[in-house]
Protein backbone atom coordinates (compact mmCIF):
# COMPACT_ATOMS: atom_id res chain seq x y z
CA UNK A 1 0.00 0.00 0.00
CA UNK A 2 2.72 2.04 0.41
CA UNK A 3 4.22 2.31 -2.71
CA UNK A 4 0.88 4.13 -3.91
CA UNK A 5 2.00 7.05 -2.01
CA UNK A 6 5.40 7.16 -3.95
CA UNK A 7 3.40 8.37 -6.99
CA UNK A 8 0.41 10.56 -6.26
CA UNK A 9 -1.80 11.93 -8.65
CA UNK A 10 -4.35 14.31 -6.93
CA UNK A 11 -3.44 16.53 -4.58
CA UNK A 12 -6.89 15.87 -3.11
CA UNK A 13 -5.98 12.36 -1.78
CA UNK A 14 -3.04 13.80 0.54
CA UNK A 15 -5.47 16.98 2.02
CA UNK A 16 -8.02 13.92 2.92
CA UNK A 17 -5.02 13.12 5.70
CA UNK A 18 -5.85 16.83 7.56
CA UNK A 19 -8.33 16.56 9.87
CA UNK A 20 -12.00 18.48 8.61
CA UNK A 21 -10.31 18.75 5.06
CA UNK A 22 -13.54 18.67 3.00
CA UNK A 23 -13.70 17.26 -0.77
CA UNK A 24 -16.90 18.12 -2.54
CA UNK A 25 -17.48 16.98 -5.98
CA UNK A 26 -19.22 19.36 -8.78
CA UNK A 27 -22.29 18.78 -10.33
CA UNK A 28 -23.49 19.57 -13.71
CA UNK A 29 -21.82 19.07 -17.24
CA UNK A 30 -19.42 21.65 -16.59
CA UNK A 31 -18.40 20.93 -13.36
CA UNK A 32 -18.44 17.57 -12.62
CA UNK A 33 -14.72 17.10 -12.87
CA UNK A 34 -14.22 20.36 -10.59
CA UNK A 35 -13.58 19.28 -6.90
CA UNK A 36 -14.24 22.30 -4.48
CA UNK A 37 -11.61 21.85 -1.37
CA UNK A 38 -12.74 23.30 2.58
CA UNK A 39 -10.02 23.70 4.36
CA UNK A 40 -11.22 24.52 8.04
CA UNK A 41 -9.86 27.80 9.72
CA UNK A 42 -8.56 26.14 13.04
CA UNK A 43 -5.88 24.45 12.39
CA UNK A 44 -5.83 20.81 13.68
CA UNK A 45 -2.73 19.85 15.84
CA UNK A 46 -3.23 16.50 14.70
CA UNK A 47 -0.98 16.28 11.75
CA UNK A 48 0.63 12.63 12.19
CA UNK A 49 -1.24 11.34 9.31
CA UNK A 50 -0.19 13.72 6.94
CA UNK A 51 3.20 14.00 8.36
CA UNK A 52 3.48 9.81 7.72
CA UNK A 53 2.63 9.20 4.07
CA UNK A 54 3.91 13.05 3.45
CA UNK A 55 7.55 11.54 3.83
CA UNK A 56 6.97 8.79 1.16
CA UNK A 57 5.91 11.42 -1.71
CA UNK A 58 8.57 11.20 -4.50
CA UNK A 59 6.16 12.31 -7.54
CA UNK A 60 2.86 14.09 -7.17
CA UNK A 61 0.62 14.78 -10.25
CA UNK A 62 -1.44 18.11 -8.95
CA UNK A 63 -4.80 17.51 -11.18
CA UNK A 64 -6.03 13.41 -11.10
CA UNK A 65 -6.55 14.21 -15.08
CA UNK A 66 -5.83 16.91 -17.84
CA UNK A 67 -9.78 17.61 -17.37
CA UNK A 68 -9.98 17.99 -13.81
CA UNK A 69 -9.89 21.29 -11.60
CA UNK A 70 -9.89 22.74 -8.14
CA UNK A 71 -11.76 25.51 -6.32
CA UNK A 72 -9.54 26.06 -2.76
CA UNK A 73 -12.29 28.43 -0.59
CA UNK A 74 -8.45 29.55 1.13
CA UNK A 75 -5.13 29.50 0.41
CA UNK A 76 -4.49 31.63 3.66
CA UNK A 77 -6.15 28.65 5.94
CA UNK A 78 -4.28 25.83 3.66
CA UNK A 79 -0.63 28.11 4.29
CA UNK A 80 -0.82 28.03 7.90
CA UNK A 81 -0.10 23.81 8.34
CA UNK A 82 3.27 24.50 6.96
CA UNK A 83 4.98 26.20 9.88
CA UNK A 84 4.28 22.85 11.59
CA UNK A 85 5.49 20.93 8.58
CA UNK A 86 8.65 22.00 8.26
CA UNK A 87 8.06 24.78 5.71
CA UNK A 88 7.13 21.97 3.31
CA UNK A 89 3.90 19.99 2.62
CA UNK A 90 6.40 16.79 0.77
CA UNK A 91 9.88 17.63 2.33
CA UNK A 92 10.79 14.79 0.17
CA UNK A 93 9.36 15.37 -3.37
CA UNK A 94 11.32 15.00 -6.44
CA UNK A 95 8.94 15.87 -9.39
CA UNK A 96 5.81 17.76 -9.94
CA UNK A 97 3.62 18.03 -12.73
CA UNK A 98 1.01 20.58 -13.39
CA UNK A 99 -1.30 18.46 -16.05
CA UNK A 100 -4.32 20.98 -16.73
CA UNK A 101 -4.17 23.58 -19.20
CA UNK A 102 -7.55 24.59 -18.02
CA UNK A 103 -6.50 25.07 -14.65
CA UNK A 104 -3.13 26.51 -15.25
CA UNK A 105 -3.22 30.11 -13.16
CA UNK A 106 -4.72 27.66 -10.20
CA UNK A 107 -2.38 25.39 -10.66
CA UNK A 108 0.25 27.59 -10.34
CA UNK A 109 -0.31 28.61 -6.91
CA UNK A 110 -0.52 24.72 -5.87
CA UNK A 111 3.35 24.38 -7.68
CA UNK A 112 4.28 27.38 -5.14
CA UNK A 113 2.65 25.89 -2.19
CA UNK A 114 4.70 22.46 -2.53
CA UNK A 115 7.93 23.66 -4.08
CA UNK A 116 10.60 22.13 -1.76
CA UNK A 117 14.56 21.63 -1.97
CA UNK A 118 14.58 17.90 -2.79
CA UNK A 119 13.00 18.85 -6.13
CA UNK A 120 14.86 18.40 -9.18
CA UNK A 121 12.00 18.56 -11.61
CA UNK A 122 8.88 21.04 -12.03
CA UNK A 123 6.78 20.17 -15.72
CA UNK A 124 4.34 22.36 -16.73
CA UNK A 125 2.01 21.61 -20.13
CA UNK A 126 3.73 21.45 -22.61
CA UNK A 127 0.53 21.44 -25.56
CA UNK A 128 2.12 25.11 -26.75
CA UNK A 129 -0.86 25.04 -29.89
CA UNK A 130 -3.12 26.18 -26.48
CA UNK A 131 -2.97 29.37 -25.53
CA UNK A 132 -4.22 28.20 -21.90
CA UNK A 133 -0.92 26.51 -21.89
CA UNK A 134 0.86 30.19 -21.74
CA UNK A 135 1.49 31.71 -18.60
CA UNK A 136 1.05 35.20 -17.85
CA UNK A 137 5.05 36.62 -17.54
CA UNK A 138 4.11 38.21 -15.05
CA UNK A 139 3.27 34.33 -13.10
CA UNK A 140 6.28 32.95 -14.36
CA UNK A 141 8.69 35.66 -13.04
CA UNK A 142 7.09 35.38 -9.77
CA UNK A 143 7.21 30.95 -10.34
CA UNK A 144 11.13 31.67 -11.58
CA UNK A 145 12.39 34.02 -8.30
CA UNK A 146 10.88 31.28 -5.85
CA UNK A 147 12.35 28.06 -7.79
CA UNK A 148 15.48 29.95 -7.79
CA UNK A 149 15.68 30.52 -3.90
CA UNK A 150 13.39 27.17 -2.82
CA UNK A 151 14.77 24.48 -5.20
CA UNK A 152 18.60 24.23 -5.27
CA UNK A 153 18.91 20.97 -6.75
CA UNK A 154 16.24 21.79 -9.67
CA UNK A 155 17.62 20.04 -12.75
CA UNK A 156 14.78 20.08 -15.05
CA UNK A 157 11.75 23.37 -15.40
CA UNK A 158 9.19 23.30 -18.60
CA UNK A 159 7.43 26.47 -18.45
CA UNK A 160 5.75 28.58 -21.28
CA UNK A 161 5.77 32.39 -20.67
CA UNK A 162 3.87 34.56 -22.50
CA UNK A 163 3.10 38.44 -22.74
CA UNK A 164 1.37 40.09 -20.08
CA UNK A 165 0.12 42.29 -22.87
CA UNK A 166 -3.20 41.37 -24.86
CA UNK A 167 -2.12 38.47 -27.51
CA UNK A 168 -2.94 40.25 -30.86
CA UNK A 169 -1.22 43.76 -29.15
CA UNK A 170 2.32 45.03 -29.80
CA UNK A 171 4.02 42.16 -28.86
CA UNK A 172 6.00 40.65 -25.78
CA UNK A 173 7.57 43.41 -22.62
CA UNK A 174 11.51 42.68 -23.79
CA UNK A 175 12.78 44.12 -20.54
CA UNK A 176 10.18 41.74 -18.39
CA UNK A 177 11.77 38.59 -20.43
CA UNK A 178 15.06 39.58 -19.27
CA UNK A 179 14.06 39.85 -15.77
CA UNK A 180 12.70 36.64 -15.63
CA UNK A 181 15.85 34.54 -17.27
CA UNK A 182 18.19 36.76 -14.38
CA UNK A 183 16.50 33.92 -12.19
CA UNK A 184 16.95 30.69 -14.63
CA UNK A 185 20.98 31.66 -14.41
CA UNK A 186 21.15 31.11 -10.64
CA UNK A 187 20.03 27.88 -11.56
CA UNK A 188 23.44 26.29 -11.58
CA UNK A 189 21.97 22.32 -11.42
CA UNK A 190 20.32 22.90 -14.32
CA UNK A 191 20.03 20.31 -16.84
CA UNK A 192 16.73 20.78 -19.14
CA UNK A 193 15.08 23.58 -20.22
CA UNK A 194 11.96 24.13 -22.17
CA UNK A 195 10.41 27.32 -22.99
CA UNK A 196 9.22 29.81 -25.43
CA UNK A 197 10.43 31.18 -28.75
CA UNK A 198 9.75 35.13 -27.77
CA UNK A 199 12.10 34.56 -25.05
CA UNK A 200 15.22 33.55 -27.11
CA UNK A 201 16.53 37.03 -27.01
CA UNK A 202 19.99 38.49 -27.00
CA UNK A 203 20.86 39.06 -23.01
CA UNK A 204 18.17 36.45 -22.17
CA UNK A 205 19.74 33.57 -24.49
CA UNK A 206 22.91 34.90 -23.16
CA UNK A 207 21.87 34.01 -19.42
CA UNK A 208 20.48 30.59 -20.25
CA UNK A 209 24.12 29.56 -22.02
CA UNK A 210 25.47 30.86 -18.72
CA UNK A 211 24.29 27.56 -16.90
CA UNK A 212 27.28 25.17 -16.69
CA UNK A 213 24.67 22.01 -16.47
CA UNK A 214 22.02 22.73 -19.11
CA UNK A 215 21.77 19.77 -21.70
CA UNK A 216 19.00 19.99 -23.20
CA UNK A 217 16.96 22.70 -24.33
CA UNK A 218 13.57 22.78 -26.15
CA UNK A 219 11.45 25.77 -27.93
CA UNK A 220 7.97 25.97 -28.26
CA UNK A 221 6.42 28.55 -30.89
CA UNK A 222 3.43 30.54 -29.18
CA UNK A 223 0.02 30.50 -30.89
CA UNK A 224 0.55 34.11 -31.23
CA UNK A 225 2.68 34.86 -34.31
CA UNK A 226 5.53 36.37 -32.88
CA UNK A 227 9.12 36.85 -34.54
CA UNK A 228 12.54 36.09 -33.02
CA UNK A 229 14.07 38.38 -32.08
CA UNK A 230 17.17 39.66 -35.04
CA UNK A 231 20.35 39.64 -32.81
CA UNK A 232 24.59 39.41 -33.73
CA UNK A 233 24.81 35.21 -33.76
CA UNK A 234 28.41 35.95 -32.81
CA UNK A 235 27.72 34.71 -28.78
CA UNK A 236 31.04 34.00 -26.56
CA UNK A 237 32.32 30.98 -27.18
CA UNK A 238 32.12 29.27 -23.57
CA UNK A 239 28.67 29.77 -23.41
CA UNK A 240 26.59 26.50 -23.46
CA UNK A 241 29.27 24.64 -22.72
CA UNK A 242 27.24 20.85 -22.01
CA UNK A 243 24.57 21.47 -24.23
CA UNK A 244 23.92 18.34 -26.76
CA UNK A 245 19.78 18.51 -26.94
CA UNK A 246 18.55 21.01 -29.19
CA UNK A 247 14.42 20.62 -29.78
CA UNK A 248 12.59 22.54 -31.72
CA UNK A 249 8.62 22.89 -32.15
CA UNK A 250 7.17 24.38 -34.80
CA UNK A 251 9.35 27.17 -35.80
CA UNK A 252 9.63 29.00 -38.91
CA UNK A 253 12.00 27.45 -41.05
CA UNK A 254 14.09 30.67 -41.79
CA UNK A 255 14.44 30.88 -37.78
CA UNK A 256 15.59 27.40 -37.88
CA UNK A 257 18.23 28.66 -39.84
CA UNK A 258 18.94 31.36 -38.06
CA UNK A 259 19.49 29.82 -34.35
CA UNK A 260 21.56 27.38 -36.59
CA UNK A 261 24.22 30.53 -37.03
CA UNK A 262 24.99 30.75 -33.36
CA UNK A 263 27.77 28.54 -33.45
CA UNK A 264 28.21 27.85 -29.36
CA UNK A 265 24.53 27.07 -29.16
CA UNK A 266 24.93 24.46 -32.32
CA UNK A 267 28.78 22.99 -32.51
CA UNK A 268 28.20 21.20 -29.29
CA UNK A 269 24.96 19.13 -30.50
CA UNK A 270 24.41 15.60 -30.63
CA UNK A 271 20.92 15.04 -30.41
CA UNK A 272 18.86 17.06 -32.41
CA UNK A 273 14.85 17.03 -32.75
CA UNK A 274 13.04 19.81 -35.53
CA UNK A 275 9.67 19.65 -35.74
CA UNK A 276 8.97 23.02 -38.55
CA UNK A 277 5.65 24.00 -40.11
CA UNK A 278 4.40 23.34 -43.47
CA UNK A 279 5.53 26.03 -45.99
CA UNK A 280 2.04 27.29 -46.23
CA UNK A 281 1.30 27.91 -42.29
CA UNK A 282 4.89 29.90 -42.19
CA UNK A 283 4.17 33.44 -40.91
CA UNK A 284 8.61 34.95 -41.25
CA UNK A 285 10.09 34.02 -44.16
CA UNK A 286 12.70 35.04 -46.56
CA UNK A 287 11.36 36.05 -50.25
CA UNK A 288 11.74 32.89 -52.28
CA UNK A 289 12.54 30.43 -49.62
CA UNK A 290 9.54 28.70 -47.99
CA UNK A 291 9.60 25.56 -46.29
CA UNK A 292 12.97 23.75 -44.13
CA UNK A 293 13.34 21.90 -47.72
CA UNK A 294 14.64 25.74 -49.10
CA UNK A 295 17.46 25.72 -45.92
CA UNK A 296 18.55 22.02 -45.33
CA UNK A 297 21.99 22.34 -47.31
CA UNK A 298 23.42 24.64 -45.64
CA UNK A 299 21.77 23.44 -42.20
CA UNK A 300 24.42 21.01 -40.03
CA UNK A 301 27.55 21.86 -41.19
CA UNK A 302 28.57 23.37 -37.77
CA UNK A 303 27.24 20.86 -35.90
CA UNK A 304 29.59 17.84 -36.78
CA UNK A 305 28.48 15.57 -33.61
CA UNK A 306 25.22 15.13 -34.53
CA UNK A 307 24.47 11.13 -33.97
CA UNK A 308 20.70 11.45 -33.59
CA UNK A 309 18.46 13.74 -36.25
CA UNK A 310 14.78 13.97 -36.28
CA UNK A 311 13.25 16.43 -38.84
CA UNK A 312 9.57 16.63 -39.93
CA UNK A 313 6.59 18.62 -40.02
CA UNK A 314 3.76 20.11 -37.40
CA UNK A 315 1.38 18.50 -37.35
CA UNK A 316 2.03 15.42 -38.79
CA UNK A 317 0.38 14.48 -42.12
CA UNK A 318 1.63 13.07 -45.48
CA UNK A 319 -0.67 15.39 -47.57
CA UNK A 320 1.13 18.15 -49.36
CA UNK A 321 4.51 17.05 -48.69
CA UNK A 322 7.42 18.02 -51.32
CA UNK A 323 9.78 15.26 -53.33
CA UNK A 324 13.34 16.26 -52.24
CA UNK A 325 16.02 15.44 -54.42
CA UNK A 326 18.90 13.52 -52.56
CA UNK A 327 21.54 16.16 -53.29
CA UNK A 328 19.64 17.97 -50.53
CA UNK A 329 20.45 15.98 -47.99
CA UNK A 330 24.34 16.24 -48.45
CA UNK A 331 24.78 18.11 -45.17
CA UNK A 332 22.96 15.67 -43.14
CA UNK A 333 25.30 12.83 -45.33
CA UNK A 334 28.34 14.27 -43.61
CA UNK A 335 26.75 13.33 -39.88
CA UNK A 336 27.72 10.83 -37.80
CA UNK A 337 24.39 9.28 -37.76
CA UNK A 338 23.05 6.47 -35.86
CA UNK A 339 19.33 7.48 -35.57
CA UNK A 340 17.56 9.35 -38.11
CA UNK A 341 13.93 10.19 -38.60
CA UNK A 342 12.33 11.95 -41.44
CA UNK A 343 9.35 13.23 -42.52
CA UNK A 344 9.16 15.96 -44.44
CA UNK A 345 8.57 14.62 -48.06
CA UNK A 346 7.33 11.77 -49.46
CA UNK A 347 8.88 10.63 -52.20
CA UNK A 348 12.96 10.03 -52.50
CA UNK A 349 14.91 8.48 -54.72
CA UNK A 350 14.84 5.89 -52.14
CA UNK A 351 17.53 3.35 -53.53
CA UNK A 352 20.13 6.33 -54.03
CA UNK A 353 19.23 7.87 -51.06
CA UNK A 354 19.75 4.55 -48.79
CA UNK A 355 23.53 4.13 -50.31
CA UNK A 356 24.40 6.72 -49.68
CA UNK A 357 23.24 7.23 -46.08
CA UNK A 358 24.48 3.59 -45.44
CA UNK A 359 28.12 4.97 -46.90
CA UNK A 360 28.44 7.80 -44.88
CA UNK A 361 26.68 6.28 -41.95
CA UNK A 362 28.08 2.81 -41.01
CA UNK A 363 26.92 2.87 -37.89
CA UNK A 364 22.72 4.03 -38.59
CA UNK A 365 20.99 1.48 -36.34
CA UNK A 366 17.61 3.89 -36.74
CA UNK A 367 15.73 4.80 -39.98
CA UNK A 368 12.50 6.29 -39.69
CA UNK A 369 10.73 7.52 -43.07
CA UNK A 370 7.04 7.08 -42.92
CA UNK A 371 6.15 8.50 -45.70
CA UNK A 372 8.21 6.96 -48.05
CA UNK A 373 5.89 4.06 -49.92
CA UNK A 374 7.82 0.59 -49.88
CA UNK A 375 6.91 -2.97 -50.82
CA UNK A 376 7.89 -5.62 -48.95
CA UNK A 377 10.72 -6.59 -51.40
CA UNK A 378 11.64 -3.09 -51.39
CA UNK A 379 12.12 -3.01 -47.66
CA UNK A 380 14.22 -6.13 -47.89
CA UNK A 381 16.62 -4.12 -50.42
CA UNK A 382 16.03 -1.02 -47.78
CA UNK A 383 17.43 -2.63 -44.50
CA UNK A 384 20.26 -4.98 -46.54
CA UNK A 385 21.94 -1.44 -47.05
CA UNK A 386 22.56 -1.13 -43.58
CA UNK A 387 24.58 -3.36 -41.24
CA UNK A 388 23.08 -2.77 -37.96
CA UNK A 389 19.99 -1.61 -38.94
CA UNK A 390 18.03 -2.40 -35.65
CA UNK A 391 14.79 -0.41 -36.18
CA UNK A 392 13.13 0.64 -39.03
CA UNK A 393 9.77 2.43 -39.59
CA UNK A 394 8.16 2.91 -43.46
CA UNK A 395 4.80 3.34 -44.89
CA UNK A 396 4.70 -0.70 -46.03
CA UNK A 397 2.53 -1.26 -48.64
CA UNK A 398 1.00 -4.82 -47.14
CA UNK A 399 -1.05 -5.63 -50.45
CA UNK A 400 2.25 -6.43 -52.01
CA UNK A 401 3.30 -9.50 -53.78
CA UNK A 402 5.90 -11.74 -51.45
CA UNK A 403 9.33 -11.73 -53.95
CA UNK A 404 9.91 -15.17 -55.92
CA UNK A 405 11.66 -17.52 -53.98
CA UNK A 406 14.92 -18.50 -55.64
CA UNK A 407 16.49 -21.79 -55.37
CA UNK A 408 17.49 -21.66 -52.13
CA UNK A 409 14.28 -19.52 -50.91
CA UNK A 410 13.66 -15.85 -49.87
CA UNK A 411 17.34 -13.98 -49.48
CA UNK A 412 18.65 -12.90 -46.14
CA UNK A 413 18.97 -9.41 -45.54
CA UNK A 414 19.25 -8.15 -42.66
CA UNK A 415 20.20 -9.79 -38.62
CA UNK A 416 20.33 -7.07 -36.81
CA UNK A 417 16.44 -5.64 -37.36
CA UNK A 418 14.64 -6.40 -34.43
CA UNK A 419 11.35 -3.41 -34.89
CA UNK A 420 9.96 -2.54 -37.74
CA UNK A 421 7.49 0.26 -37.71
CA UNK A 422 4.35 0.73 -40.08
CA UNK A 423 2.05 3.46 -41.31
CA UNK A 424 -1.02 2.09 -39.87
CA UNK A 425 -3.71 4.50 -42.34
CA UNK A 426 -2.75 2.00 -45.54
CA UNK A 427 -4.71 -1.06 -43.34
CA UNK A 428 -7.93 0.19 -43.42
CA UNK A 429 -8.63 1.11 -47.46
CA UNK A 430 -6.79 -1.93 -49.16
CA UNK A 431 -7.21 -5.46 -48.57
CA UNK A 432 -4.91 -8.86 -49.19
CA UNK A 433 -4.64 -11.91 -50.96
CA UNK A 434 -1.14 -13.13 -49.27
CA UNK A 435 -1.39 -15.64 -46.77
CA UNK A 436 -0.43 -13.98 -43.54
CA UNK A 437 1.13 -17.37 -42.66
CA UNK A 438 3.63 -17.11 -45.74
CA UNK A 439 4.30 -13.62 -44.87
CA UNK A 440 5.22 -14.82 -41.42
CA UNK A 441 7.53 -17.32 -43.04
CA UNK A 442 8.90 -14.28 -44.98
CA UNK A 443 9.70 -12.05 -42.27
CA UNK A 444 11.55 -15.06 -39.88
CA UNK A 445 13.64 -15.76 -43.14
CA UNK A 446 14.87 -12.27 -44.32
CA UNK A 447 15.28 -10.76 -40.98
CA UNK A 448 15.30 -13.52 -38.41
CA UNK A 449 15.76 -11.34 -35.15
CA UNK A 450 12.78 -8.97 -35.82
CA UNK A 451 10.94 -8.64 -32.61
CA UNK A 452 8.05 -6.64 -33.00
CA UNK A 453 6.05 -5.33 -35.93
CA UNK A 454 3.57 -2.54 -34.82
CA UNK A 455 2.65 0.87 -35.86
CA UNK A 456 4.08 4.04 -35.86
CA UNK A 457 1.73 5.68 -33.51
CA UNK A 458 -1.79 4.97 -32.33
CA UNK A 459 -3.89 2.00 -31.78
CA UNK A 460 -3.74 -1.32 -34.69
CA UNK A 461 -6.43 -4.04 -34.62
CA UNK A 462 -4.73 -7.32 -33.96
CA UNK A 463 -7.02 -8.92 -36.57
CA UNK A 464 -5.41 -7.22 -39.47
CA UNK A 465 -1.82 -8.17 -41.74
CA UNK A 466 0.21 -7.04 -40.12
CA UNK A 467 -0.98 -7.44 -36.62
CA UNK A 468 -1.76 -11.41 -37.04
CA UNK A 469 2.37 -11.11 -38.05
CA UNK A 470 3.70 -9.37 -35.44
CA UNK A 471 1.88 -12.21 -33.49
CA UNK A 472 3.21 -15.38 -34.78
CA UNK A 473 7.00 -13.68 -35.05
CA UNK A 474 7.31 -12.97 -31.58
CA UNK A 475 5.20 -16.31 -30.96
CA UNK A 476 8.27 -17.77 -32.44
CA UNK A 477 10.71 -15.57 -30.53
CA UNK A 478 9.26 -16.59 -27.40
CA UNK A 479 9.08 -19.98 -28.19
CA UNK A 480 13.06 -20.00 -28.10
CA UNK A 481 13.60 -18.11 -25.60
CA UNK A 482 11.41 -20.51 -23.61
CA UNK A 483 13.67 -23.32 -24.90
CA UNK A 484 16.51 -21.17 -23.89
CA UNK A 485 15.26 -21.11 -20.38
CA UNK A 486 14.74 -25.11 -20.16
CA UNK A 487 17.72 -25.71 -22.03
CA UNK A 488 19.53 -23.68 -18.84
CA UNK A 489 17.61 -26.02 -16.58
CA UNK A 490 17.51 -29.13 -18.42
CA UNK A 491 20.23 -29.92 -21.27
CA UNK A 492 18.47 -33.16 -22.08
CA UNK A 493 14.93 -31.84 -22.80
CA UNK A 494 12.84 -32.62 -25.64
CA UNK A 495 11.08 -29.65 -25.54
CA UNK A 496 14.23 -27.94 -25.89
CA UNK A 497 16.09 -29.99 -28.54
CA UNK A 498 12.54 -29.81 -30.32
CA UNK A 499 11.71 -26.45 -30.48
CA UNK A 500 16.07 -25.48 -31.05
CA UNK A 501 15.98 -28.19 -33.73
CA UNK A 502 12.28 -26.63 -35.38
CA UNK A 503 13.91 -22.61 -35.14
CA UNK A 504 17.09 -23.42 -36.59
CA UNK A 505 15.62 -25.29 -39.82
CA UNK A 506 13.21 -21.71 -39.75
CA UNK A 507 15.49 -19.13 -39.14
CA UNK A 508 19.25 -20.68 -39.39
CA UNK A 509 20.86 -17.09 -39.33
CA UNK A 510 18.71 -16.39 -35.47
CA UNK A 511 19.68 -19.68 -34.71
CA UNK A 512 23.46 -18.76 -35.61
CA UNK A 513 23.46 -16.27 -33.05
CA UNK A 514 21.57 -17.72 -30.71
CA UNK A 515 24.82 -20.05 -30.46
CA UNK A 516 27.11 -17.71 -31.02
CA UNK A 517 25.68 -16.11 -27.44
CA UNK A 518 25.01 -19.24 -25.39
CA UNK A 519 27.79 -21.83 -27.24
CA UNK A 520 27.86 -25.12 -27.69
CA UNK A 521 25.26 -26.10 -25.69
CA UNK A 522 23.18 -25.24 -28.36
CA UNK A 523 24.63 -27.23 -31.11
CA UNK A 524 22.47 -30.68 -31.34
CA UNK A 525 23.86 -33.58 -32.83
CA UNK A 526 22.19 -36.29 -35.35
CA UNK A 527 21.11 -38.21 -32.77
CA UNK A 528 17.42 -36.45 -31.97
CA UNK A 529 14.49 -38.24 -32.54
CA UNK A 530 12.78 -36.52 -34.83
CA UNK A 531 9.70 -38.85 -34.94
CA UNK A 532 8.73 -37.39 -31.52
CA UNK A 533 8.47 -33.64 -32.37
CA UNK A 534 5.13 -32.80 -32.22
CA UNK A 535 2.89 -29.33 -32.81
CA UNK A 536 2.30 -29.38 -29.08
CA UNK A 537 5.66 -27.26 -28.85
CA UNK A 538 4.53 -24.65 -31.19
CA UNK A 539 2.62 -22.07 -29.37
CA UNK A 540 -0.58 -20.66 -30.64
CA UNK A 541 -1.48 -20.87 -34.46
CA UNK A 542 2.36 -21.36 -35.65
CA UNK A 543 1.17 -25.31 -36.35
CA UNK A 544 -0.12 -24.66 -39.58
CA UNK A 545 3.00 -22.89 -40.91
CA UNK A 546 4.78 -25.85 -40.37
CA UNK A 547 4.78 -29.72 -41.79
CA UNK A 548 5.89 -31.14 -38.71
CA UNK A 549 6.00 -34.82 -40.38
CA UNK A 550 8.42 -33.57 -43.16
CA UNK A 551 11.38 -33.46 -40.24
CA UNK A 552 10.47 -36.67 -39.61
CA UNK A 553 13.28 -37.51 -41.89
CA UNK A 554 15.30 -34.49 -41.43
CA UNK A 555 18.49 -36.59 -40.62
CA UNK A 556 19.65 -33.77 -37.84
CA UNK A 557 21.69 -30.85 -37.49
CA UNK A 558 25.04 -30.03 -38.03
CA UNK A 559 26.83 -28.41 -35.62
CA UNK A 560 27.25 -24.48 -35.76
CA UNK A 561 30.46 -23.16 -36.65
Amino acid sequence: MLHVWKKLEGIHKLLLLIPGVEILSGSGLLLRYTRRIVIPEDVSSDLSRLSIYALLVRSLQIFESEYQAYSIDSWANLAAYLPFLGRSFLPNLQCLIVNSSASLIVGMSWVGIFLSPSLVEIELPTNSENSQAWIPESEASALLASVAVRCPSLRAITILPRSDEERGGSGPRRSMATFSYEYITSMTSLQALTIGKYMIQPKSLKNIGLLPALQTLAIHDPPEKVALAVFDARLPEHLFPSLRHLQLHRINACEIALLWRIDTLVKRLTHVDIKTVSPEKEYVYEPGRKGLESWLPELFRNSPSIHHLSIGCHPSFPGGLQTLPTSSLLTIFNLPLESFSFTLNRTLDLDNFCRQLAKSCPGLWRLHIPYVSVTLSLLAEITGHFKYLEHSGADVSWTSELPQKGESGWLYSSGFLTCLEYSPARLYHSSSEISTLDMAIYFLTVWPNLRHVRPTEGWSRSDTIPGKVSEIVSSVHEAVLCACATCARRTESLEYESAWSLFKKVSPETAHSYSYQFGSGFDLGPEIDFTQLTNEFLPGDLGPMFDIGSLNDWPGDEPLQ
